[in-house]
C-alpha cells in the first residue's frame, strides 16, 4: 500500500524486501491513490510489480497512459454508490476492476455496497474483484450471491485500523474456500 496517508502504508524499500521473500508463485500488487503516472511507473518498475492497483480518482485516459507504458496488469477499482452504474467501467483500459463501498476516504471503509450492483456488473464484466466490508462473517455469502473472479479484504479482518488479525484472516480464508 503506497498510499502515505493510510495506516497499512510501506515505503518502497519495505515493500522491496516483502516481495524479494515471496515465493515466485506469488503475485505481487502495489496500491496507490491519486499518484502521478512517474511515480506510479517508477516505483512500478523499481519493484517489478506483477499488479498496480488504482483507488483514487484516476481518469480513463490516465488509466490508459498507465496500462499503455508498464507490463504490469492495472487493476482500476471502482467506488460503488447509489447512483453507481456498471457502463462507467467501459471508460477505463485496465486490465481488471474491482468493486469498492464509495466513501469520502480512500481506504478500507469497512462497510458494505448494495451487491445487487456488482451482479449488475458482472452482467457486463464477468471477473472482477468484490471488495466493500468483507468480513469473515459475511464473504461467504457475498460469494455465493455474487460469485466474483476474487475477494479482496483489508479492514474485515484487523483487530484494529492497520493491523491484521491472523484469526479473522484464517476465518476469512476457511470461509472463502466454504463457499467454493
Amino acid at each position: 500500500n503506497f498510499y502515505e496517508k493510510s495506516p497499512r502504508y510501506v515505503t518502497p524499500e519495505a515493500a522491496r524486501s516483502i516481495i524479494e521473500s515471496l515465493p515466485a508463485e506469488i503475485s505481487n500488487v502495489g496500491l496507490f491513490v491519486n499518484c502521478s503516472l512517474a511515480e506510479l511507473k517508477s516505483i512500478s518498475a523499481e519493484l517489478s510489480l506483477d499488479f498496480i492497483q488504482l483507488h483514487g480518482d484516476e481518469s480513463p485516459d490516465f488509466v490508459s497512459r498507465l496500462a499503455n507504458s508498464t507490463d504490469a496488469k492495472v487493476i482500476k477499482a471502482i467506488r460503488v454508490s447509489p447512483d453507481f452504474r456498471p457502463s462507467m467501467a467501459v471508460e477505463f483500459q485496465a486490465d481488471l476492476f474491482l468493486l469498492d463501498t464509495d466513501s469520502r476516504t480512500f481506504g478500507g471503509s469497512g462497510e458494505t455496497f448494495d451487491w445487487d450492483a456488482a451482479i449488475r456488473f458482472k452482467e457486463l464484466i464477468p471477473e472482477f474483484f468484490l471488495a466493500g466490508g468483507l468480513t469473515p462473517e459475511n464473504v461467504e455469502d457475498a460469494i455465493r450471491r455474487v460469485m466474483p473472479f476474487a475477494v479482496d479484504v483489508c479492514s474485515g479482518v484487523e483487530s484494529v485500523r492497520g493491523r491484521k488479525d491472523p484469526s479473522k484472516v484464517a476465518a476469512f480464508i476457511r470461509n472463502v474456500k466454504s463457499a467454493l
